[in-house]
């Protein structure tokens, strides 16, 4: 019996070596390697939620549904403006549009917050014969988890975020002044 609690105990004592040796910490190396990783993941996760958010719009972009293309704009400005511009087209001399393919989306890998994204299709134009190929480039930036579709204006400014294409007036901060307590015995 006492050979058996002494080889349980040498077992147990081995298994607690055994985990203790992982669990000592990692390398230097180990850690870099771990956080190259996580912005490798981080990163095609953000170009997965854009290709996926680009090719649900070029889905209606295709059919000419502004009003579903500008739900796709963050600003209620920029909605309406996209509206204006394309109800005022005439919409039988739109071209027609097919084979819409995302060519590629690029992350910015540092922020992850905003991004491009390459469009081709094929269009021709009504009473036609030809056909042509299109492509356009389109800034896509990601704000509030989402990510939206920048106007032809550039990224609207945000006083929360530093996002924004527009140039911000640089503040001062106040300084911390002494607030001075007058003395309650003093004469009034």
């Amino acid at each position: 019996m006492w050979m058996r609690s002494t080889s349980t105990e040498l077992l147990c004592a081995a298994l607690m070596l055994s985990l203790l040796v992982p669990l000592s910490g990692c390398t230097e190396a180990a850690k870099a390697r771990f956080e190259a990783n996580q912005m490798k993941f981080q990163r095609k996760q953000a170009e997965k939620m854009l290709e996926e958010r680009a090719s649900e719009y070029w889905a209606f972009a295709r059919w000419h549904s502004f009003d579903e293309t500008a739900a796709y704009f963050e600003k209620s400005e920029d909605q309406r403006t996209h509206l204006k511009e394309g109800t005022d087209m005439d919409a039988a001399k739109l071209p027609k549009i097919d084979a819409v393919e995302v060519q590629f989306v690029f992350v910015d890998p540092d922020t992850r917050r905003t991004g491009e994204v390459r469009v081709r299709w094929q269009q021709f134009m009504p009473g036609t014969s030809k056909v042509e190929e299109a492509t356009e480039t389109q800034r896509w930036y990601r704000r509030s988890g989402q990510w939206w579709l920048a106007p032809a204006s550039g990224i609207p400014d945000d006083e929360y975020d530093d996002l924004g294409d527009a140039e911000r007036e640089i503040v001062e901060d106040v300084p911390n002044l002494e607030t001075v307590v007058p003395d309650s015995s003093a004469e009034r």
